[in-house]
């Protein structure tokens, strides 16, 4: 994932959730590496999983939230959580990541890993999405009936 983007818009909010999607795959593939016992992919599956994750979080907190914080007091409040989940994630594959450096993953904090990462994705939708999609400028919807306009016989003139 890279980001070159220094502005938050409608944009980041299909971006998030394929990111969001990306991030779970990528950690599924870690865990059927693991449950293989193939230890050298997974490991290479979960520093490639650490880095994207790490750096999804970082846009998120560094451009994201802030824009989202500055809204309302509640939107401040709610920001203050997403980054302590952040934080609860990060410690989180830090202890699944030495697991299975000693070769043995923990199937009790691979479950409740993935569980936290969904659900603090979820969370992200309910609060981030729908705020993301007010920033869009509308464009106006054209009707399923509407048909372009005929050229006018003055239009065959100018050719």
């Amino acid at each position: 994932m890279t980001y070159v983007f220094q502005t938050v818009g409608s944009n980041d909010e299909p971006r998030l959730r394929d990111e969001h999607a990306y991030l779970d795959r990528l950690f599924q593939e870690l865990i059927q590496h693991a449950e293989a016992a193939e230890w050298e992919e997974c490991e290479e599956r979960a520093d490639l999983f650490a880095r994207e994750m790490e750096q999804h979080m970082r846009y998120e907190e560094n451009l994201l939230f802030p824009a989202y914080a500055k809204t309302s007091p509640a939107a401040t409040e709610w920001t203050r959580r997403l980054c302590a989940e952040h934080a609860d994630l990060r410690r989180r594959l830090e202890l699944l990541r030495d697991d299975i450096k000693q070769r043995s993953l923990r199937s009790e904090r691979c479950s409740y890993f993935v569980n936290r990462l969904r659900e603090v994705g979820d969370r992200e939708g309910d609060i981030l999405y729908p705020w993301l999609a007010s920033l869009a400028v509308p464009e106006p919807a054209l009707s399923a009936s509407w048909q372009p306009s005929p050229p006018s016989p003055r239009a065959a003139v100018l050719l």
